[in-house]
């Protein structure tokens, strides 16, 4: 899983996020469920593969920063839902006490 890289590798992020926002609607949702349920994920052999939920592993901050550094990017006047359906994930991950504090 590349999520929990992401600290280690900030070089990672832009992909994550552009690869996030190219996922169909459905599929993003699941995998940005706030639950740590696993996500079966569709496999092209007999193979299936489950994985945690995003939110559960990723750094909700440099996810945040680079998701708004995106969306300017695009120089779009508003966010699409891509963006928001991530957002929301964000908000609804779980912080660590450092990461609370850097919120602030």
């Amino acid at each position: 899983e590349a999520a929990p890289l992401l600290s280690r590798w900030p070089a990672l992020l832009s992909p994550f996020v552009s690869s996030l926002l190219s996922l169909p609607p459905q599929q993003r949702a699941a995998l940005l469920a706030p639950n740590n349920q696993p996500v079966p994920v569709p496999a092209t052999s007999c193979v299936l593969y489950d994985i945690r939920p995003l939110p559960m592993r990723w750094p909700p901050l440099l996810v945040a920063n680079q998701l708004i550094a995106s969306a300017k990017a695009q120089n779009s006047p508003y966010l699409e839902s891509g963006h928001v359906q991530i957002l929301s994930a964000i908000f609804n991950a779980p912080l660590s006490e450092s990461e609370s504090a850097a919120w602030q």
